[in-house]
């Protein structure tokens, strides 16, 4: 029987958390296709009352695995952390990283094998993510992204769930991090350790994901490292799962945190800094510019010195 291993980061959204983990368990195999679920998560210092809370209230299941850690390790730790786990407890076929804020349909892990085992040249396997009421396409797997200014597009936004064969998808630059499935053999075959070059200063940890990036930019890194192997990333169309979106940073809407702008802003130039150094000096000034005027027009101008602070650390090397 074939196992997929799932690795889910919860900091302070046990409500999503635990809509996230019941659509799981409801995960219906094909007949042909016969898989198990094993569901590791770790809960990213989201402190006792929380922690407590998640663990009154998990489902039981004995293919639930929580992890508590006493301090939020970010994105790409967290599920280092979970990744060293699975392999220590667990030999699955295929691994899921997928965001807590995330109801995956009852067929979508059946949908994500078919698409794996009908194209194994894929390393790395994006889902349809659709707004919350999955009405409307999110994301159609993945997106791209324009290194001179450090912006991205997601492909497909916005459109008809009804129009999802219409849309055209000539190549993405990285996967949407929301949801990364991938065959395991990947992990040691497709991506080497981090160089120490590409770790960013004062850094000496490695792990599939790189963990120089607190929050954001862990999947740009992964499909730049993934670009140097044979393999490619892929759309797997039918797997479709509601992304409510930026629960755990605080990263849309009026709840919008500094916590969110200070980490995308020093993420992104950590980025350019080691894959496009020469952009580096036009990509500086036109983001800042470019976050300014966002940040004013959306009512978030508070947030102007989450901006600054992160490009104070960057210069001064953190």
């Amino acid at each position: 029987m074939t196992v997929v291993a799932v690795s889910i980061l919860n900091h302070g959204g046990a409500s999503a958390t635990l809509e996230c983990l019941r659509s799981l368990l409801k995960q219906r195999p094909d007949s042909s296709r016969p898989f198990r679920l094993e569901i590791f998560l770790v809960d990213n210092g989201s402190g006792e009352a929380e922690q407590h809370r998640l663990q009154e209230a998990l489902p039981h299941a004995p293919n639930l695995h929580l992890d508590l850690s006493a301090k939020n390790l970010g994105f790409a730790a967290g599920h280092n952390r979970n990744l060293r786990t699975i392999r220590n407890t667990v030999a699955p076929d295929f691994v899921w990283l997928l965001n807590n804020d995330c109801v995956a349909q009852p067929d979508c892990v059946a949908r994500l094998l078919e698409c794996a085992t009908e194209s194994p040249q894929i390393a790395l396997w994006g889902a349809t993510l659709l707004e919350p009421g999955g009405k409307k396409v999110q994301c159609a797997g993945g997106c791209r992204y324009n290194a001179w200014i450090s912006s991205f597009r997601q492909i497909g936004s916005g459109a008809p769930i009804e129009h999802i064969d219409e849309i055209r998808h000539s190549r993405m630059d990285y996967v949407a991090g929301a949801s990364l499935f991938l065959p395991t053999q990947h992990i040691d075959a497709a991506f080497e350790p981090v160089p120490r070059q590409k770790r960013g200063r004062g850094r000496t940890d490695t792990g599939f994901l790189n963990e120089t990036f607190f929050l954001y930019f862990e999947e740009l890194d992964l499909a730049r490292r993934l670009k140097k192997s044979a393999y490619g990333m892929g759309w797997c169309r039918d797997a479709r799962i509601v992304h409510s979106g930026g629960l755990a940073t605080g990263a849309t809407g009026a709840s919008r945190s500094a916590r969110a702008e200070y980490h995308a802003t020093l993420s992104a130039l950590k980025f350019t800094r080691i894959y496009h150094p020469y952009r580096l000096w036009v990509m500086m000034p036109a983001r800042f510019a470019a976050k300014c005027v966002q940040l004013g027009l959306t009512g978030h101008s508070r947030h102007l010195r989450s901006l600054w602070h992160a490009y104070r650390d960057f210069l001064a090397g953190t």
